[in-house]
């Protein structure tokens, strides 16, 4: 697997989240670990939040080539980074090839299990909340780049039932206070 939009990646942008996920992924990429897939997705979205699209595009296309085994925990991490780039393709006006990469998701997405889905966001904001009274720079970023990753995912899935409109803003202000601390 060529890796050297990594290397680009890691010479172009200085942000510890970026510099230390691409250590990583440069270190050990199995496409069969959802620990190293972890690490891509999570560079995703920070290039997302850096506003580095076609970075972010480019990182998340080293993920073209895993497909749905049936593992959850590892494809959850391929269809979060997938939907990033959706959202991406959407704001650069390329509707067409971002309906594809929804459509081609929606194939192993089950709404059944969407409502309990979504509480995730209200867990994620407590988790924020506790590592935000402990002082802990650290965690709170963590959680807020899950937070961001799984809003997006939501806000991506077309029948997803939350407010849309509501989950964009909420996405937006998030964004930005993270790339604040970026």
């Amino acid at each position: 697997m060529d890796l050297s939009i990594i290397n680009e990646i890691a010479d172009k942008c200085p942000e510890k989240v970026v510099q230390r996920n691409c250590k990583l992924i440069l270190k050990k990429l199995s496409l069969k670990s959802s620990v190293d897939i972890g690490h891509v997705t999570e560079l995703v979205v920070v290039l997302y939040i850096l506003d580095m699209f076609d970075y972010a595009i480019k990182a998340c296309d080293l993920l073209c080539d895993v497909h749905f085994n049936g593992d959850y925990t590892l494809w959850d991490n391929v269809v979060n980074a997938r939907l990033v780039k959706s959202r991406i393709l959407r704001k650069i006006g390329k509707e067409e090839m971002a309906n594809k990469v929804v459509g081609e998701i929606m194939a192993h997405e089950h709404p059944l299990l969407w409502s309990n889905q979504s509480q995730c966001l209200t867990l994620y904001d407590q988790n924020i909340s506790e590592a935000r009274q402990r002082n802990s720079e650290r965690d709170i970023m963590s959680w807020q780049l899950i937070n961001c990753e799984m809003m997006i995912r939501f806000s991506e899935l077309p029948s997803f039932p939350l407010d849309k409109v509501k989950l964009n803003e909420e996405i937006s202000q998030l964004a930005t206070e993270i790339r604040g601390k970026l």
